[in-house]
């Protein structure tokens, strides 16, 4: 940490020199703290600065105030710096972006830090669960680790559904409430919170019209003690949760935030939604607490899951260690299939890794809770349980466990729930991993075409691992997808996984970078390429299928040297391009466009005006008696020769000869002149291939 520090105080000092300065950080954008202070100014006091409310995740403002000026940078999830400095400076929209850059890793750093200290959190009431036996001292305190990590939170009530009332009831409390709030109850479907018990949904409130709107259901009585039993200033955001125990809801946990500005969000309702996770099990360790024997085995055997997947978690080993754990936990043989890298852990006798993992995808896409599902293999029928792995609302992955309903033990599902967090956090980061990996690859590649010095090309192929002995072939691949950007990056990440595996080391540069995918093959001199192509449409084909994406391929000429890498790179794009003004998906070499190079960076719009302009005097033959424009298209068809269109279209050469001296009348022309003739080819040529 000190050396990010280091890095931002060292950019600082050489844009403002000796000026003296101070850098506060916030993790909520609204609570700041000085993380450094010139020597100059460290005795100084002065205001705290304050949140910039702004609906961009990440901006820059430089204010200049009497006695200082401040640069106001924000990253996303309410991450902010302030740079104040006690001297005058012009600052360019480019220093405030580096600047902004060089803040990056410490806000990164941060965040991990923050993360962290959740984790931590979390597992200190995972630990709770398992040692209290005091069910409304356990709600509390889970209540109070919520809050304790979604620090912009000034309130939390736990509501609790008694069936013999029909009422919700306050059950726990933090943060200020006094006991005023145990007369409110709460009917079904009544203010934010019966509703959110009512259809089972969570809701985040960020706007106060819409926090009066659902509030209004009200009853007088409830929002007289809520108003007794605390102070409400200012509410800008509400989250409300159902909890759910054994698929019923029977809780809400609902938290509230005062102040300017709205600052509860996303990442603050899966937390909430977390912890609502927890009072559930807490909820159902206090119904099982008759049975003391079970419910000691059942609470011991809980907390060695929770520690062992924390334990495999903070090891970063990866998948497999965490699979061996929850094979050693669960009753029956289980598998993980990641669709970040197409790839399967484990294995089920009956599941067909090759034929099914794409299927299962695009089945289980929009599901988000687990399932019993049959798998048909070998006329046999097998029933199995699926858990979804998700990640920021991305279906990740699945945990398959063979079992018939009935089947599944309590302990199973606990091992397959907590396992499947700690997966979506090891696929997330590799993802991460290789997005990295990925722009790295980019950047070098991108240096590679720009270099023109043949050893600096020799030693880049080398850190490429291009051999340089060999031909190569270049082929881009875009995508286009009416998913969002996170599930986009998912199939990105599947596909160059796929071509990875099909070709190893045919393709020894594979990487995605926003929408695109860019191969470079190497071959043997003697090899035929024309496999790999067909490999390739074949990969893509069965890929699109399973996919609901729009897929180009544009793929360059074969080249013997690797220095010539760049050109074959070139004729891809245009490739891609020329795919793009046809609005076509598919697959098509550079070689196979043709004279339509010549029209690639032409519009539509440009060609047929072309066409329509050569064609014009053809459609004012007001007669319409003799067919000249279709009789001009046969002549070219046939090479200008007179028998064969002569018998194309039926009619004696004479007659032929007869349309094409009023063709050369109408258009002004003689098919004599080599540029009249040109120019009538190229136009029939536009409109059979561009408007057929």
């Amino acid at each position: 940490m000190s050396d990010l520090l280091a890095n931002m105080k060292g950019y600082l000092t050489s844009i403002i020199k000796n000026s003296s300065y101070q850098i506060w950080a916030s993790i909520d954008s609204a609570n700041f703290n000085v993380i450094f202070s010139s020597s100059s100014c460290s005795s100084l006091t002065y205001t705290t600065p304050t949140s910039l409310h702004n609906d961009s995740d990440s901006f820059q403002k430089h204010t200049a105030y009497e006695e200082f000026e401040e640069i106001y940078l924000s990253f996303p999830n309410r991450y902010a710096f302030v740079v104040r400095i006690f001297a005058k400076h012009d600052w360019t929209p480019p220093q405030i972006k580096q600047l902004s850059a060089t803040f990056s890793p410490y806000m990164l750093q941060k965040k991990l830090e923050r993360h962290e200290h959740i984790l931590n959190v979390l597992m200190k009431s995972i630990k709770e669960i398992s040692l209290l036996q005091d069910s409304d001292y356990l709600l509390t305190r889970i209540l109070e680790n919520a809050l304790s990590v979604i620090s912009v939170a000034d309130m939390g009530v736990l509501w609790m559904f008694d069936s013999s009332t029909q009422f919700l009831l306050p059950r726990a409390w933090s943060g200020g409430p006094n006991n005023e709030i145990q007369n409110m109850k709460m009917k079904v479907g009544e203010g934010i919170i019966g509703k959110t018990f009512q259809h089972n949904k969570s809701y985040m409130y960020t706007n106060l019209k819409d926090i009066l709107r659902d509030s209004s259901t009200m009853t007088d009585d409830n929002i007289h003690y809520l108003n007794q039993s605390y102070t409400f200033t200012n509410i800008q955001s509400i989250i409300s949760v159902p909890i759910c125990m054994e698929e019923q809801t029977v809780c809400v946990l609902i938290i509230y935030q005062n102040g300017t500005t709205p600052l509860l969000n996303d990442e603050d309702k899966e937390l909430l939604e977390s912890f609502s996770d927890q009072v559930s099990i807490a909820l159902l360790n206090s119904a099982l607490f008759e049975d003391v024997k079970k419910q000691n085995e059942l609470l011991i055997r809980r907390d060695q899951i929770h520690r062992t997947f924390m334990n495999v978690s903070l090891q970063s080993k990866g998948i497999e260690p965490i699979l061996t754990e929850l094979r050693r936990m669960v009753t029956s043989p289980v598998t993980i299939v990641d669709f970040v890298d197409n790839k399967t852990y484990g294995f089920l006798k009956f599941f067909d890794i090759d034929t099914k993992t794409a299927e299962f995808h695009t089945h289980f896409l929009s599901h988000t809770k687990p399932c019993f599902y049959t798998i048909e293999a070998n006329n046999e029928a097998h029933s199995v349980y699926i858990h979804p792995i998700h990640g920021i609302d991305t279906l990740l992955g699945l945990l398959i466990m063979q079992a018939n309903q009935g089947d599944l033990s309590s302990l199973d599902q606990v091992a397959l729930e907590q396992s499947s967090s700690v997966i979506a956090l090891e696929m997330l980061k590799k993802q991460t991993l290789v997005d990295l990996f990925y722009k790295r690859t980019h950047e070098l590649f991108s240096e590679y075409l720009s270099c023109y010095d043949t050893t600096l090309l020799y030693q880049k192929a080398a850190e490429l691992n291009i051999d340089t002995k060999k031909h190569i072939l270049v082929a881009l691949i875009t995508i286009r997808s009416q998913a969002d950007l996170q599930l986009l990056n998912l199939h990105l990440h599947r596909l160059v996984s796929d071509i990875k595996s099909v070709f190893s080391s045919k393709a020894p540069v594979v990487y995605g970078f926003d929408t695109k995918v860019t191969i470079v093959f190497t071959l043997d001199p003697h090899e035929e390429h024309g496999a790999i192509i067909k490999q390739l449409e074949d990969l893509l084909s069965k890929w699109r299928y399973y996919n609901e994406c729009h897929i180009k391929i544009g793929i360059g000429s074969r080249y013997s040297h690797f220095t010539q890498i760049g050109k074959s790179y070139s004729e891809a794009e245009k490739a891609i391009s020329y795919l793009l003004s046809q609005q076509q998906d598919g697959c098509i070499l550079y070689e196979e466009i043709g004279i339509n190079r010549l029209f690639i960076n032409q519009s539509k719009e440009e060609v047929k005006t072309f066409i329509d302009e050569v064609f014009l005097p053809l459609k004012n033959n007001h007669l319409n008696d003799e067919p000249l424009e279709q009789t001009l298209e046969a002549y070219f068809d046939n090479n200008r020769s007179a028998s064969l269109t002569a018998k194309q279209l039926h009619i004696h050469v004479n007659t032929l000869y007869q349309r094409l001296k009023k063709i050369e009348e109408k258009m002004n022309i003689s098919f004599t002149n080599s540029e009249h003739l040109l120019k009538v080819q190229l136009a029939c040529y536009l409109k059979k291939f561009h408007y057929s």
